[in-house]
This record gives structure tokens, C-alpha cells and sequence, in this order.
């Protein structure tokens, strides 16, 4: 019996897809069934709805002269021979259907006229509409969540439509013919639709993604004359595919580790199990480091325990993450942080002039409540590193630079912790509240422990005593935060770049707030479309109360917007 070919599970799939899916990701979303569809879903609404679909339907993409009583929904006048008639476009009419789905949707709670104003708006808007692609995201987020809380019932109804209709029926040995059995060719039929079903959720990603990237107008010249659907998907692919290429990466050395664990004896090796073990002397590939080429199993017997969750960057060559465009770095970041302009240039600055990402190590000193963790975390972000945070009001001091193998305890230096977390050899490491970390020196000071790893000699040779061997950390980044310098030792404060970040100012509001709202919208895993920007009397109700100062009383005022907008729609 033949099996069910991935394209009939899709097309089955689809039909149970809610409707902005099966008008985006229909191949033939422009002449074909969508439209038609359309159609019959808003006549069975109301038989006006359906006329002016009809109607919308006829006049395509070109427009024809039609009767101006027709929009209008009134009975034909008598003198309908002398009624003046005006050209229409498709446009003009789809902006009617859409304005009168959404009049029914209204007066009659009709989710499914929303849905079909969706479906109209998917059909009849261009790339450069960024309104219609702002409530479309919203749209797409929404029937996401739905595709994946019911995948199971979604797969269940394709299988039951699917048998049968791919398969002919099976001849006897009397060759009499009789239906296949339910039972035959079913893990067939399980892996098509399956696949279907993965592809078309990958494909709805896809579509949720890039509306919402041309929601806030990231627009690509080349696609200015698409369709809107058309676009949004290729937007969403170009999005998704580095995520999507780390996921085959990661399956490709799932698979070679497992074969390696067959080949090899079942002997301890610490070295076992690496994607790519770089032998002493082996030449480097450009933009690649060896940060730990080989772990001592010597001596203590702790060998085996401090090496595990650390295979991957013991003999590897691990990659140097690229400086991205500066020009563009700059730019997000001045938008969110306005009053850091000294702080960002220094940084782009920095960066500029190396193929890798790497900049001399920094104290962001300033008052609290100027956004200096926020600020180092969206720089990170920018320049698409790692960032690993370090709290040093809680820090022991000497662990940071790693504890001895012969203590229970015993664990790597911090930098390394954070090339293990990252797989990349220079990742951002945060030491935050730096003038707030403990005096005592009972078990060191992280003050004094940071020192050898702010120097490119040392830390390019740094003795681990965790796992007794040097240790490359010299492309590892140090940033600290503090709020008063005074309080460190000059020891420390001679290997740091100090820059001041000030508090922002009443003028920096307007470029401030936007992020606050997208970060409130992050927290409650919500997407930033959801929250509208303030009006003016929100503005000004803002400007009252805060003319600059902290970050945190500007965050609270904003929450409070949020409360009275939250109780205001309550209440109607």
C-alpha cells in the first residue's frame, strides 16, 4: 500500500488551521481558494456580507465599473438604468468588506467575522502596510498558542482524513478488492503527518516572526512590493535560520558523540566525547582559541568530577564571536539608552577596529538607578556574545578565580564558567556592585582575585588551580559596575577603564519609555505590540512626576500607567 505523501498530510492539516494560517500559508493565497473561501464563510455569516465578497471577489486586483448602490446594500431603485455608476478598485471594495466584517464581528461578538477581516487583510495588504502587519502579529501569536495546545487533536483529525485517500484499495487473493485495513501502513501515515505538522509550525513561526519585524518597519528593499504574507515569511525565515542551523549542529554532534562513545573502551578519559579534540602543536583556525587544551588527571583523584560538564572546551578549538556592524550597535543602543551616548562610543570605538569581538576591560561607575546592569546586558545582546553575571555583594572573593582541586567545593574560574556556558572564547563577564563586595580576606578577596584575568600577559597564561593546567581567558571581557570608586583599591582601579554613565535626563523620557514598555511586555511573556504607546495625557502625567533621575521611579510610573489602563478597561 502506497504511504501518504507529505503534501496531502499538509493540505489536510491546513484546512484545520485557524484562518490567518490558512490564508498566509496557502500557496495560492492571491487568485485561488482563499479567496473563494472567503467568500462562502461570509455569506453563511449574512447574505449581505456575501454579496459584497462576491462583489470584491469579481473585481480581482484590476477594478471594474460597478454600481455605487451596491456598497451600500440597498435594494436596486427603480431607475437603475439612469443610476450613475464610478470605477472601484479591489482596494476600495476590500476596504469596505473589511470595514463591515468588522461591523458584524462588533454587533454580534462574531469571532469569525474578525477572523475573516484577518483573512482580508492578509489577502489585500502589501509589505509596507505596518499597521495591518502590527494587528496581524497579534493575530498570528495568538493562533500559534492555539496550533501548539491542540497539536495532538490537529494530527488526529488529519489521520482520520488522510486514510483512505492516498491508498486504493487492496486486491485478494480472490481478487475481489476490499479497503485497506485501518491498521496497515499507520506509522506511515503517523510520520507524514507529523512532518506536515512540523513544517506548517515552523512556517507559522515564521509568519508571527516577520509580521512583527515589519510591525516596526524592518523592511528589506527587495521586498517593498510584496505581498505582505510573502514577505512576513521570508522575513521570518531569514530570522529563524541561525536558530534553526545551531539546532542541526547540535543533533550532528548528538549523533557523533554517541558513535564515539561505541568506538571507544570503556576506560575514564576526560578528553572523550569532544567534538573536536586539538591536539598540543595542531594549527588553530582563524578566529578560533584553545582555551583549556588538556585537564591534569593527576595528583588528586578529582580528575573525573571537575571535569564533568566541561568536555566540550577541554582540547577544542572554540570560536571567536564576530564584531557585528558597529554602525548598527550604536544605534539600538542610543535608542534605549539615550544618556549613555560617552559610555556606547567608547565601546563601538573599542570594537571597531578588531575582526572579534574584544574590548579592553571597563568600570561603569555612576549614581543608582542610571541602568548599568541593563545597559551591559543590552550591549551583550548587540554584539551577540554571552554575558555571565557575577554578583560580587555575594561573591566569596577567591572563588571567582577558582577553587583548588583538593576542596569538596572545587570548581574553574569564573571565565572559564563562562566560555562553557557559551562555547565561545570571548564571552562578556559582569562583576556587578563591585564596590559593595566583601573586605574580609578569610577566603580572598574578589577584588584581588580579578586582577590577573584584567591583564592580556596573565590571563592569556592564567593557572587554574581547579583543573591544575593554563588556561587561555585573554579574549574574555571583564566589566564592572559600581557606584562609588573611592571605595576600591587603586591595584584595580589601574587596570580598569573607568566611564561614568549619568542618570538620564526629563528629555531622555520620550526615547526611554519605549523600552521600559518593551521590557514590562518581555516580563509578563507578552509581545511588545500588546502595549500600546502613551497618549499625550499619559506623556504628560509622566513629565509631572518624573524630571530625570532613576531609571527604577521611571519604571514604577510606568507600571502605574499600565494599572490605571488595566482598571479603565475593566471597568467598561
Amino acid at each position: 500500500m502506497p504511504s501518504i505523501s507529505t503534501s496531502f498530510a499538509r493540505e489536510n492539516l491546513l484546512i484545520h488551521f485557524p484562518r490567518v494560517f490558512r490564508a498566509a500559508l496557502n500557496d495560492d493565497v492571491l487568485t485561488g481558494s482563499v479567496r473563494r473561501q472567503l467568500v462562502q464563510d461570509a455569506n453563511a455569516l449574512d447574505p449581505a456580507l456575501g454579496a459584497l465578497a462576491e462583489q470584491w471577489l469579481s473585481l480581482g486586483q484590476d477594478g471594474m465599473a460597478v454600481r455605487s448602490w451596491a456598497l451600500t446594500n440597498r435594494p436596486l431603485p427603480d431607475n437603475a438604468t439612469k443610476h450613475r455608476t464610478r470605477k472601484l478598485s479591489g482596494g476600495t471594495v476590500a476596504r469596505h468588506l473589511r470595514t463591515a466584517l468588522e461591523r458584524f464581528a462588533a454587533d454580534h461578538d462574531s469571532p469569525t467575522a474578525r477572523d475573516l477581516a484577518d483573512v482580508l487583510l492578509v489577502v489585500a495588504s502589501t509589505a509596507t502596510d505596518r499597521q495591518t502587519a502590527a494587528r496581524l502579529a497579534a493575530a498570528a501569536w495568538r493562533a500559534l498558542h492555539w496550533v501548539e495546545l491542540y497539536r495532538s487533536e490537529l494530527l488526529d483529525l488529519g489521520r482520520m482524513l488522510g486514510f483512505g485517500a492516498d491508498n486504493p484499495a487492496a486486491a485478494t487473493a480472490d481478487g475481489v478488492a476490499e479497503p485497506a485495513s485501518p491498521s496497515a501502513g499507520a506509522a506511515e501515515r503517523r510520520d507524514a503527518f507529523e512532518v506536515a505538522f512540523s513544517d506548517l509550525a515552523i512556517e507559522a513561526r515564521q509568519l508571527a516572526l516577520g509580521l512583527s519585524a515589519l510591525a516596526v518597519g524592518e523592511l528589506p528593499n527587495e521586498l517593498a512590493t510584496a505581498r505582505l504574507s510573502s514577505a512576513a515569511r521570508t522575513i521570518g525565515r531569514r530570522i529563524l535560520a541561525p536558530a534553526e542551523d545551531r539546532a542541526r549542529q547540535q543533533e550532528r554532534r548528538k549523533h557523533e558523540s554517541a558513535k564515539a562513545a561505541v568506538v571507544e573502551e570503556p576506560i575514564f578519559d576526560p578528553m572523550a566525547g569532544l567534538d573536536e579534540i586539538h591536539p598540543e602543536g595542531a594549527p588553530v583556525p582563524e578566529g578560533h582559541v584553545v582555551v583549556c587544551r588538556e585537564l591534569n588527571t593527576k595528583g588528586a583523584s578529582k580528575g573525573k568530577n571537575v571535569a564533568q560538564g566541561y568536555e566540550p572546551v577541554i582540547g577544542a578549538a572554540l570560536p571567536l564571536a564576530p564584531t557585528p556592524d558597529v554602525g548598527r550597535v550604536r544605534t539600538t543602543l542610543l535608542a534605549r539608552f539615550p544618556h549613555a551616548e560617552d559610555l556606547i562610543d567608547y565601546i563601538c570605538c573599542e570594537v571597531e577596529n578588531h575582526p572579534w569581538v574584544r574590548f579592553r576591560p571597563i568600570l561603569i561607575d555612576g549614581p543608582s538607578g542610571g541602568g548599568k546592569t541593563r545597559l551591559v546586558r543590552a550591549i551583550a545582546e548587540a554584539l551577540s556574545v554571552g554575558l555571565y553575571r557575577v554578583d560580587a555583594t555575594s561573591d566569596l572573593g577567591g572563588g571567582f578565580g577558582g577553587l583548588e582541586r583538593r576542596w569538596y567545593s572545587s570548581e574553574p574560574c569564573v571565565p572559564l564558567m563562562a566560555v562553557a556556558r557559551y562555547k565561545i572564547a570571548n564571552p562578556l563577564v559582569l562583576v556587578d556592585e563591585l564596590d559593595k563586595a566583601s573586605t574580609r580576606t578569610d577566603y580572598g578577596r574578589i577584588w584581588s582575585a580579578l586582577l590577573p584575568f584584567l591583564e592580556p600577559e596573565q590571563a592569556s597564561r592564567y593557572p587554574d588551580p581547579c583543573f591544575q593546567t593554563d588556561l587561555d581567558l585573554s579574549h574574555v571581557t571583564i566589566i564592572g559596575t559600581a557606584n562609588e570608586t573611592w571605595r576600591l583599591p587603586s591595584p584595580l582601579l589601574d587596570r580598569l577603564r573607568t566611564v561614568t554613565l549619568p542618570l538620564p535626563s526629563a528629555e531622555h523620557m520620550n526615547a526611554l519609555v519605549p523600552s521600559i514598555l518593551a521590557d514590562l511586555a518581555a516580563e509578563r511573556g507578552l509581545h511588545p505590540q500588546w502595549f500600546e504607546p502613551l497618549d499625550g495625557i499619559e506623556h504628560t502625567a509622566l513629565r509631572h512626576r518624573w524630571r530625570g533621575g532613576s531609571l527604577r521611579k521611571l519604571r514604577r510610573l510606568v507600571e502605574g500607567v499600565l494599572r490605571v489602563r488595566d482598571r479603565r478597561s475593566t471597568s467598561h
